[in-house]
């Protein structure tokens, strides 16, 4: 069963993330050392990630990349519309470059 990430907090989401990266890892029959050749990172990097004890962004995504997982990448931070009011709000949000000033909303 998947598990949700709804009530994690940073600590818990990246130790879940780590393990899922060594996973991923695992099954695609790498060693932390081939993973940090591929990656252009060092081992400790891979360690870290793989432990939850964070790293950059930048890492996270050279990781992701490295184990071929780029696509699940696609579907994240995507505007979900559930409702014709989400629709409509996507729209002008889409033309606005900034947030919307308090009392002008």
């Amino acid at each position: 069963m998947e598990k949700r990430f709804d009530f994690f907090t940073v600590p818990e989401l990246s130790i879940e993330l780590g393990t899922r990266l060594r996973k991923q890892r695992l099954l695609k029959n790498l060693s932390q050392e081939n993973l940090a050749s591929q990656s252009g990172l060092g081992i400790s990097t891979i360690q870290r990630f793989e432990q939850g004890k964070g790293g950059t962004f930048e890492n996270f995504l050279r990781i992701v990349m490295a184990l071929g997982l780029v696509r699940e990448l696609e579907s994240l931070l995507v505007p979900m519309k559930s409702s014709i009011e989400d629709v409509l709000n996507l729209q002008e949000t889409s033309q606005r470059q900034r947030v919307s000033r308090k009392g002008k909303a």
